[in-house]
């Protein structure tokens, strides 16, 4: 058998992984696959308890990922609705007949007041998605 090199576990890997997992997991699957390889072969214990410990690894790392999912979905829909609630209340508003878009364009007072809520959203936006990176970072 052919020395089982970083590259050929890395290639095996990657033809048994689909497309979303190959970006997320393979090169930390590919190094501790070697590792249990190698430490295998210089310690002459069994190669399955080094690769059960893998697969006991990589389980661990998609349940967390899952877990990391669940917990930003119900903060991303929010997100998401708080965003679109400034556009849904103009047009209840149109809709109702109290002519808010009026309003916000024939006046003074209106361009200052679209101004400002035009800039409380962008800051929002910006202060939002920081937060969203930051913990998907972690």
């Amino acid at each position: 058998m052919p020395e089982l090199t970083r590259f050929r576990i890395d290639m095996a890997v990657r033809s048994r992984c689909s497309l979303q997992e190959q970006h997320k997991h393979v090169n930390q699957l590919g190094v501790e696959l070697h590792a249990a390889c190698t430490l295998s072969l210089q310690l002459g214990c069994e190669m399955s308890r080094c690769l059960e410990a893998v697969a006991a690894s990589l389980k661990r790392r998609r349940l967390l990922d899952d877990l990391r999912a669940n917990a930003f979905a119900m903060p991303q829909a929010t997100v998401k609705l708080l965003m679109a609630l400034p556009l849904l209340t103009v047009m209840l508003g149109e809709c109702m007949g109290a002519h808010p878009l009026r309003f916000l364009v024939e006046d003074v007072k209106g361009w200052m007041c679209l101004g400002f809520a035009g800039c409380c959203y962008a800051v929002g936006w910006y202060w939002i998605r920081r937060l969203m990176r930051q913990e998907h970072v972690r």
